[in-house]
């Protein structure tokens, strides 16, 4: 029984990932006018926030916020169901409020290579701490020169779908992804894997 549940919960996501693929390579080509489109919407929507919520990395951490209060066996016990009902949930509260987002993708010709993690999505505005972030601006890698951020604020001008990182703003959401990872990090670069091994060590 264990096999045929990680079995069907492997080829949900691999539904929901093939769901998503046109529209990743269509950001990865630069393009994001698909966004404004609401039958593209839901099946991007929804992949994203399966991204976010399916990583053992926030499984643990609401289990571990679970403890005290006495319901983290039964959170064990129904993570794989709940995961997809929270990401049902945030893919349809985004997809609702679709005209108060924008899709912007975020161009890296610093050369210093984007990371990635085994968290693959944060949300930039969480600090951390034990209180729920009030904005969401959602920030997921897709090479290492390019990167998507979904913001909770209407767009000013819908013809504007990028802009350009700095080197600081490369290096803040590369430091970011490391201290939100759980216990993967993943490179283009092995010098800057080795570096960031050294400091983590």
């Amino acid at each position: 029984m264990d096999i045929a549940v990680n079995n069907a919960e492997e080829i949900l996501h691999g539904g929901i990932e093939q769901s998503a693929q046109k529209y990743l390579d269509a950001l990865r080509n630069g393009d994001a006018s698909f966004f404004p489109d609401d039958r593209a919407l839901p099946n991007f929507l929804y992949y994203l926030s399966a991204q976010h919520f399916r990583t053992k990395g926030l499984k643990e951490k609401l289990f571990e916020k679970s403890y005290p209060l006495g319901t983290s066996a039964y959170l064990e016990k129904t993570w794989n169901v709940l995961n997809h009902i929270f990401a049902a949930n945030l893919g349809w509260s985004l997809y609702a409020e679709r005209t108060q987002h924008q899709l912007i993708i975020l161009e890296n010709d610093t050369g210093i290579p984007l990371l990635t993690t085994d968290q693959p999505t944060i949300n930039i505005h969480a600090n951390g701490d034990d209180q729920p972030p009030e904005r969401l601006a959602f920030y997921y890698p897709l090479s290492p020169h390019l990167a998507m951020l979904l913001l909770d604020e209407p767009p000013q001008d819908r013809a504007t779908f990028s802009r350009k990182l700095t080197v600081a703003e490369v290096k803040s959401y590369n430091r970011t992804m490391v201290e939100r990872s759980y216990q993967m990090v993943f490179s283009a670069d092995r010098q800057q894997l080795e570096s960031i091994q050294r400091m983590a060590g």
